[in-house]
């Protein structure tokens, strides 16, 4: 099959595809604590069990600035994981890079432009036969790994089209310049998408104008045997530290406060379910731009003192074990872990219907996905899981079977074993 690059790219590849035999690699920025990090651990886990762990590669894993969190995994679990590192570029060759990216991405800022062209540089000295980027927001390392040559690239998006987010100002995901380059680079050899959701998907397919298909499905993995029910007295030590009654109901949340995840939403709702629900407690977790003004804004309800902010809460399962219902209000998503993590501890969920958590949740069964966005209809499904104790337990326990059937490593990973093989033969 004929390299295209040259005819989109001036220049490139720097390298003929023969020039990548190394190992099967995988590409993030860091392995801060988040979602994607968390599935790179369980996905190396499954590899390395199989007898073929894969390379890590990542741009930055300095632990001063969060970048490290997972790095002890991540070195167990991976045949190697290497920083990038200017002593292995060849920056004889960077004046030209830095021109290539600039005829492609004009006006773009110096800092993007040299991101591109070190790695670049850096993608043709490691030589990976297979590039798979875990994060499909990622764009510089596409484009560099384009330029580089490497003749296979796996696309991970996780969420819903950039499009779709960017109204809510997510974390300055440029849907223009995403959707112009992936339009672009889509028509080479060699690069596949996958989504971590059915939604996320057909959402991709739709903004790309792709056919139906196109996409290859690979859910997040979740490995029940490594998400045991915690113990009564770390449960109990917990409630103790968020200062909750013994017997009091709680209503949880965890999500960062951002636009995106609807933290206004998620607050309303907890008012008006603890002002129907005596003895109800609301507890949301986790930090963010937006959390001290909503906690704020909210002092003098006479709930106030029922709806609590306790910031990052570490022991995640102790804290889901403590929830009678979990709340989740995000505007776009794509397979949150945290549903999963909720559902896997028999926690019936209520959340509003977005990306991929129709996955997760099924509606009437373990939970309800709501489609309305308004306070008003999201107390009513809590309040009928408050209400209705035998229809809570058995929705709790349909689903942590459901999680067991449907994103077990022996499940979800070998769609992407498959995908691998495939392109491998090319």
């Amino acid at each position: 099959m004929p390299d295209l690059r040259s005819t989109y790219i001036p220049g490139a590849p720097l390298c003929q595809a023969g020039h990548f035999d190394g190992p099967l690699s995988w590409w993030n920025h860091g392995l801060p604590c988040g979602g994607v990090e968390r599935q790179i651990v369980a996905g190396a886990q499954y590899f390395q069990t199989k007898g073929r762990p894969v390379r890590l590669l990542c741009y930055n894993l300095e632990p001063r600035y969060g970048n490290a969190f997972f790095l002890p995994q991540t070195r167990t679990y991976c045949s190697a994981v290497q920083a990038f590192s200017l002593d292995q570029v060849d920056l004889t060759r960077l004046g030209a890079l830095r021109a290539m990216v600039s005829g492609i991405l004009q006006g773009c800022s110096p800092e993007l432009r040299d991101t591109i062209a070190c790695l670049a540089l850096w993608f043709a000295h490691l030589r990976p036969r297979l590039l798979q980027i875990w994060n499909g927001d990622n764009i510089a390392a596409l484009l560099a790994a384009v330029i580089a040559g490497v003749p296979r690239i796996v696309l991970a998006c996780r969420s819903l089209s950039p499009a779709r987010r960017s109204p809510y100002g997510f974390e300055g995901v440029n849907a223009t310049l995403a959707h112009v380059l992936l339009s672009h680079l889509l028509r080479l050899p060699g690069i596949y998408l996958t989504n971590n959701s059915r939604a996320g998907c057909r959402d991709y397919e739709a903004w790309l104008d792709l056919p139906s298909g196109t996409i290859t499905h690979t859910p997040n993995v979740f490995d029940l045997a490594q998400w045991p029910r915690p113990d009564a007295s770390r449960t109990a030590l917990l409630r103790r530290r968020l200062g909750l009654p013994n017997h009091a109901r709680v209503l949880g949340g965890l999500f960062r406060f951002l636009s995106i995840k609807d933290p206004e939403l998620w607050v309303c709702t907890a008012l008006r379910a603890c002002a129907a629900h005596p003895g109800l407690y609301a507890v949301v977790g986790g930090g963010g731009p937006e959390r001290h003004a909503l906690k704020q804004s909210i002092a003098q309800s006479p709930f106030a003192d029922r709806v609590l902010f306790p910031g990052t809460i570490k022991d995640v399962s102790a804290f889901l074990a403590l929830c009678d219902v979990f709340l989740h209000t995000a505007h776009v998503e794509g397979l949150p872990n945290v549903v999963l993590e909720a559902q896997a501890c028999q926690v019936p969920v209520v959340s509003t219907l977005c990306g991929g958590v129709a996955d997760i949740v099924v509606h009437g069964q373990t939970g309800f996905v709501v489609d309305e966005r308004e306070e008003q209809v999201l107390v009513r499904y809590v309040g009928h899981i408050l209400s209705h104790p035998e229809f809570a337990a058995q929705a709790g326990r349909r689903a942590r079977t459901h999680v067991a059937q449907t994103f077990a490593p022996d499940i979800v990973m070998p769609v992407l074993e498959q995908l691998y093989a495939r392109l491998l033969q090319n």
